[in-house]
């Protein structure tokens, strides 16, 4: 069972780490290109749009009779848009909220009949919290290693003290080898 749950957590750091690496290939590319994905549902009126740009990705949905062209699917855009352009915000922006990166926009487009939102994280985030199961599994690896060490240099394995002349206990730290 122990052996089994070891492959496990390997396999979801090998996937986290590779996930982490694509995250951040993403992050700078959003500098460079913008990335955009439309699902557009014509008889609903409803939209939805996921854009990778300016380092981070921002979702947003509009609802309740939006319509915009009946186009669909993935677009690259070799020039970004300025700083400041972000996906359905504007005049009918009700709520607008950000911070380290972070932004919610909720309000109503045309009027007040199309409600909309829009969230954008920044791809920092993500990438960060993917990087910490393998920083876990590497600092693991790196103890067990250095106290492997240790014991075959006759060191204590908690705090490196020579014991060669007490094999019994560290008169360091009072660690008992074992």
């Amino acid at each position: 069972m122990r052996r089994l749950l070891r492959i496990l957590l390997t396999a979801a750091t090998a996937l986290s780490l590779v996930l982490c690496v694509v995250t951040v290939a993403l992050w700078v590319r959003s500098y460079h290109r913008m990335d955009s994905y439309k699902k557009v549902d014509i008889d609903a009126g409803r939209f939805l749009n996921v854009v990778s740009l300016r380092g981070g990705v921002q979702v947003a949905w509009a609802g309740g009779g939006y319509a915009p062209e009946p186009t669909g699917g993935w677009e690259t855009f070799r020039r970004v848009p300025p700083s400041d352009w972000q996906v359905l915000t504007g005049s009918g922006t009700q709520t607008d909220r950000s911070f380290a990166g972070f932004r919610l926009a909720t309000g109503d487009l045309g009027g007040g009949s199309m409600p909309f939102w829009s969230a954008r994280v920044p791809y920092l985030a993500p990438a960060a919290a993917l990087m910490l199961l393998p920083a876990w599994w590497g600092r693991q690896r790196f103890r067990g290693y250095r106290r492997d060490r240790r014991r075959a240099a006759n060191l204590c394995p908690a705090c490196g003290y020579d014991l060669r002349a007490t094999p019994d206990r560290c008169p360091e730290c009072g660690t008992i080898p074992a």
